[in-house]
């Protein structure tokens, strides 16, 4: 199905600069407009179910491309720490070039920030293939939704929310050696 007007109207997104609606706002129109089974696809997919059997192929394309992702970065973080990976891993996971390329590259870089940047920056260029092959279908709604919770997450990330998050962190810390002594 197509979503001519909806997908006309939705503001253009760019990776790092603030999105020009919130997630609430997009959700309640795609409420609006969405056939109730691409909708389910939507939700599931923004909510990070990526084992919701979808039916659509821009939603099958992204939870196996994520989960990829997901697992190849856990496997590679697993090995820094120096312990196993885990059962957790999806096997089928680990048969993506494309996620494997992305995540030697985010792991070749030396600064957590600069090597999630890289992660989501694959992320988009995916959102962005799957929009490019449904234009005006569920695939371009879905690639929206997901680039718009990324443009969000980014946005919320500054120095003053960061500086707090520390804060919280280092009192949990010395909280916990306090119990232990």
């Amino acid at each position: 199905m197509k979503y001519w007007y909806f997908a006309a109207q939705l503001p253009a997104l760019l990776f790092e600069v603030p999105a020009p609606m919130h997630l609430d706002a997009f959700r309640e129109e795609a409420a609006q407009h969405l056939a109730p089974e691409d909708l389910g696809d939507l939700e599931a997919a923004l909510e990070g179910r990526l084992h919701a059997g979808f039916g659509s192929a821009g939603a099958k394309a992204w939870a196996q491309f994520e989960s990829a992702l997901c697992s190849q970065a856990a496997g590679v973080r697993a090995g820094r720490l120096h312990v196993e990976a885990g059962a957790g891993l999806r096997r089928e996971a680990h048969a993506s070039a494309e996620a494997s390329a992305a995540v030697v590259g985010a792991f070749a870089k030396t600064n957590p920030d600069e090597r999630e940047r890289a992660l989501d920056r694959a992320r988009w260029r995916k959102l962005e293939e799957i929009a490019a092959s449904d234009p005006f279908g569920i695939g371009q709604i879905l690639a929206y939704g997901l680039q718009l919770t990324i443009a969000e997450r980014w946005h919320r990330r500054n120095d003053e929310t960061g500086a707090a998050r520390r804060d919280e962190v280092v009192d949990q810390l010395l909280n916990a050696a306090a119990e232990g002594t």
